[in-house]
């Protein structure tokens, strides 16, 4: 494995050790720490826009009833990222979500890696979140800071992305 990759792995590795590692600080897990009220309007695939310094684009969200929350973005031109991380309720209607994003190019190429840190409103058929988000380079390179703020309706016939 080349040495730029290797460091890659590692970074993408650890980065999202610690995501878990802090969402699940309190020793149990993070299905655990749902609350069930919360749990059934979170769950599910969301369908939305992410909004930043930089401009915005579509992504979609899934959030498992364990805890896993996935997402996928795309600019629609075959530029665009992935990632995984965690979600944890906070309240009745108030969660956070953590995760790291992969972003590549047309080729999928990775192009950076964002770790996205959000708060989070829940009602039956939306979502809204606000965040910042720590952006790096391809060899994990710590960029800058922006903040972000995506809007999520409940998805009819997006399939889940984890």
């Amino acid at each position: 494995m080349p040495s730029t990759m290797k460091k890659l792995a590692t970074f993408a590795a650890a980065t999202l050790l610690a995501i878990v590692a802090s969402a699940l600080a309190s020793g149990t897990s993070a299905a655990a720490t749902v609350r069930p009220t919360i749990q059934g309007a979170t769950v599910g695939t969301w369908d939305g826009t992410v909004q930043h310094a930089g401009g915005g684009g579509a992504v979609t969200f899934t959030f498992r009833a364990d805890g896993l929350a996935c997402l996928a973005s795309s600019d629609g031109g075959g530029v665009g990222g992935d990632g995984v991380g965690v979600w944890l309720a906070t309240g009745t209607s108030t969660f956070t979500y953590r995760m790291l994003e992969r972003l590549h190019d047309g080729n999928g190429l990775t192009t950076g890696y964002v770790d996205v840190n959000q708060n989070a409103v829940v009602s039956a058929n939306a979502i809204h979140s606000t965040g910042i988000s720590r952006i790096y380079d391809p060899n994990g390179v710590f960029i800058a800071s922006a903040a972000a703020t995506v809007d999520l309706a409940r998805s009819v016939g997006t399939a889940a992305v984890c």
